[in-house]
C-alpha cells in the first residue's frame, strides 16, 4: 500500500517543483535564522552545501525528477545563487550605523559560497552527462554490430536449416522404404492370420450349411412326394370326373332315347279321363318334382364340387408359390419340386376345366329333363280336361316344398362334405339313367 502511494507521489506531475521550493525556501529560510542568531558561519555554510547535494542524491535517485539533464544542473545553479542572495539581503538587512564594512564583507564572502557551490555542481553534473552525439553515434556502431552477428547467425541459421533439410529428406526417404517394407510384411502376415481366422470360420459356416442342405434336400423330396400324390389324387379325380362325365353324357342320350319312345306310346295311348284325372296326374306331378328336385341336387353337388376344387386349386398355388419363394433362395435344390408345383397347378387347370364341362353337361341334362317332362305333360293332357299349361317346366315344380321321393324306384343324390384333397366318384352320387328308364317304361306298360 505504501509502494503504491510512494509510485503515485513520485509520477505526480508538481512533484519536481515541490522539491525544488522546498529544498530552497528551508535553505533561505536556515540561513536566515543563522544570520539572526549569529550561528558559526562554517556551519551556516555548510548547511546551504548540504542541501544541494542532497537535491543532486534525490534527483539522481528517483530519476532525477522527470527532468531533464540541464533542468537538474539549472535548479542546482539557482539554487545556489538563492542562497547567495538570502544571504547578502540578511547581512544588508542587518547592517547599520554601528556595523563595519567588515562584517558585510564577511557576510558576502560567505554567500558567494553557495553560489560557487551551486557553479560547480551545475559544471560536475553537466560533464558527467553523456554527450547525445556520442550516445547516436555509440548506439549506430552497436546496431552495426549486432546487424553484422545478426546476419552471420542467419547465415549460419540458412546452413543449418540446409543440412538439417537435407538430412531429413534423406532419413524421410529411408525411413518411408523401410515402412513400406515393414508395411508389406505385416499386410502378409496379417493376411495369413486372416486367412486361417476366415478358415476357421467357414468351417462351422460350412457344416452348418451341409446340414441345411441335407435338411432341405429332404424337406424337398417331402414336398415333392406330397406334390407328386397331389398330382396323382388330381389326375384319378380328373378320370373319374371323366368317367361320370361319360356316364352322365350315356344316361342323358338314353334318357332322351327312352323319353322320345314314351312320347310315342302316349300318343298313341287312349287314357280315359277319370284315369288322367285321378291316377296319373298326381303320378306326374310327383314325377316332376323328382325332376326338379334331381336337377337341383345336381347343380348344388357341381357347384360344391367346383367350389371343392377352387379351395382345393387356392391352396395349391398358394402352397405353389410359397414354395416357388423358398426354392428361389435355395437355388440348385428347387428344380424338381417347382416342375412338381407346376405340374400340380396345370392339373388343378385341367380339373377345373373338368369341373367346368361338368357343370355344362349338368346344366344341359336339367334343360333336357325339364323340356322331357314338359313333352311328357304336353302329350298326357286330354283334351276336354283342363290342367296345367304344357309349357310350364319342372321349375314351377322345384317352387314347392322338397321332400322325399315319392316316385318309386327313384334315387335322389344326397351330397355328402368330402375331405378337401380326396376326390369321390361321382358314380355312387349320380343315379343309374338306363335304371330309371327301364323302370319308368315298366311303369307305363301296366
Amino acid at each position: 500500500m505504501r509502494t503504491k502511494k510512494h509510485q503515485g507521489l513520485l509520477s505526480h506531475p508538481y512533484f519536481p517543483m515541490w522539491v525544488f521550493a522546498v529544498f530552497t525556501i528551508g535553505g533561505c529560510f536556515f540561513i536566515a535564522v543563522s544570520k539572526w542568531f549569529r550561528v558559526d558561519p562554517i556551519l551556516s555554510m555548510s548547511v546551504p552545501i548540504l542541501l544541494m547535494l542532497s537535491y543532486l542524491a534525490l534527483s539522481t535517485i528517483t530519476g532525477k525528477l522527470r527532468l531533464h539533464d540541464e533542468q537538474t544542473g539549472d535548479n542546482l545553479y539557482y539554487m545556489g545563487f538563492l542562497y547567495t542572495l538570502s544571504s547578502l539581503g540578511m547581512a544588508l538587512y542587518q547592517f547599520g550605523s554601528d556595523a563595519s564594512t567588515d562584517a558585510v564583507v564577511k557576510n558576502f564572502g560567505i554567500a558567494i559560497t553557495s553560489t560557487i557551490a551551486g557553479i560547480a555542481l551545475r559544471i560536475l553534473y553537466n560533464q558527467m552527462r553523456r554527450d547525445p552525439a556520442d550516445i547516436e553515434r555509440s548506439a549506430r556502431h552497436e546496431l552495426a554490430d549486432m546487424t553484422r552477428r545478426v546476419r552471420a547467425e542467419m547465415e549460419n541459421v540458412t546452413r543449418e536449416f540446409s543440412d538439417f533439410r537435407r538430412v531429413s529428406n534423406q532419413m524421410l526417404e529411408e525411413g518411408f522404404d523401410e515402412i513400406a517394407k515393414q508395411a508389406e510384411r505385416n499386410g502378409e502376415h496379417i493376411r495369413t492370420i486372416l486367412d486361417k481366422l476366415a478358415m476357421e470360420a467357414i468351417k462351422p459356416i460350412q457344416e452348418a450349411a451341409g446340414k441345411l442342405g441335407g435338411a432341405m434336400q429332404s424337406n424337398f423330396d417331402q414336398i415333392e412326394g406330397q406334390f407328386t400324390a397331389i398330382a396323382k389324387r388330381v389326375e384319378t379325380g380328373g378320370d373319374l370326373l371323366e368317367k361320370a362325365n361319360s356316364s352322365m353324357s350315356t344316361s342323358v342320350a338314353r334318357l332322351g332315347t327312352q323319353a322320345d319312345v314314351v312320347a310315342a306310346k302316349l300318343e298313341r295311348v287312349v287314357v280315359p279321363e277319370e284315369v288322367l284325372k285321378n291316377d296319373l296326374a298326381p303320378m306326374v306331378k310327383a314325377l316332376g318334382n323328382a325332376v326338379a328336385q334331381y336337377a337341383v341336387k345336381t347343380e348344388t353337388a357341381s357347384v360344391e364340387q367346383q367350389s371343392r376344387m377352387a379351395e382345393i386349386g387356392n391352396i395349391l398355388q398358394g402352397v405353389a408359390n410359397t414354395t416357388a419363394k423358398a426354392l428361389h433362395v435355395v437355388g440348385e435344390h428347387s428344380e424338381r419340386a417347382a416342375a412338381a408345383a407346376e405340374k400340380t397347378a396345370e392339373a388343378v387347370n385341367s380339373q377345373q376345366q373338368l369341373i367346368e364341362v361338368l357343370a355344362r353337361v349338368v346344366q344341359k341334362q336339367s334343360q333336357d329333363t325339364n323340356e322331357l317332362v314338359a313333352k311328357l305333360l304336353a302329350g298326357m293332357q286330354p283334351k276336354t280336361y283342363e290342367t296345367r299349361p304344357a309349357t310350364q317346366t319342372a321349375a314351377a315344380f322345384a317352387s314347392t316344398t322338397p321332400g322325399p321321393s315319392i316316385v318309386p324306384g327313384v334315387a335322389l343324390p344326397r351330397p355328402a362334405p368330402e375331405p378337401v384333397a380326396v376326390f369321390q366318384p361321382l358314380d355312387g352320387v349320380l343315379p343309374p339313367a338306363p335304371a330309371e328308364a327301364s323302370r319308368i317304361k315298366g311303369w307305363f306298360s301296366r
